[in-house]
């Protein structure tokens, strides 16, 4: 069965012959497809050429007397404005070379920072271990170290040395007495004084025993040393 042509089919068929003409002019114009295989340009080296700078001139002041005039004439910091008289300038100068340089102040040492509160004393080093007074605060120190300003110099069994220029300061370990323990002399909670020949005469000198915390040995000898006969 053969289909009817239609004008609005042509129509579609000339457009669509139009495109694809004018797709392949610009496709030859722009030569695709031909551009594949062309050889890169090959760059050629150049030599590197050494790049001379040319070094400026030292920095120097101009010469005062030419281009400085106007300030040597009417000086900036003179309140008239007026240059000094030339004895002036003189004496000024030799003031300048005959006056000797001033040294500065020598720090002075601020005794009573720290308390001793240990020493550690090895083969290897020697270790202080103080407390600051102001905060409370455990600082650990060797000897030749430094700390505010003053230097360990000498560290001993019981006493540190510091150091600040020409001034010392000791300070001495302060171990405290152990106290005696409990029901040594009885459970009065008094410490009985050694009997002795000199104190008490004629008391007889009583040999330590091994039951020293029994009150009726404590009790015998209180009588013994009162002279008093036995109960």
């Amino acid at each position: 069965m053969k289909l009817p042509f239609e004008p609005r089919y042509f129509t579609s068929i000339l457009w669509l012959a139009l495109i694809m003409f004018l797709i392949w002019t610009i496709g030859t114009e722009l030569g695709w497809g031909n551009r594949d295989n062309i050889a890169l340009p090959q760059s050629k080296p150049q030599k590197a050429r050494p790049v001379v700078v040319p070094l400026q001139p030292e920095f120097a002041l101009l010469p005062l007397d030419q281009y400085y005039t106007e300030i040597l004439t009417r000086p900036l910091f003179v309140p008239t404005r007026r240059p000094l008289p030339p004895e002036l300038v003189s004496s000024l100068q030799q003031q300048q070379s005959s006056s000797e340089p001033i040294a500065p102040p020598k720090p002075t040492m601020r005794k009573g920072q720290f308390i001793l509160d240990g020493i550690i004393i090895t083969k290897d080093k020697k270790i202080a271990l103080l407390r600051e007074v102001a905060t409370r605060k455990m600082v650990r120190v060797e000897l030749g170290q430094e700390i505010n300003g003053m230097q360990i110099e000498k560290l001993d069994r019981d006493k540190i040395t510091f150091k600040q220029g020409d001034e010392y300061e000791e300070i001495i370990l302060k171990i405290k007495a152990a106290s005696p323990p409990a029901g040594q002399y009885g459970n009065t909670g008094r410490v009985a004084p050694p009997a002795s020949a000199e104190t008490v005469p004629g008391a007889p000198i009583a040999a330590p025993t091994s039951n020293a915390g029994d009150p009726r040995s404590v009790f015998e000898r209180r009588r013994a040393l009162r002279q008093l006969p036995p109960p």
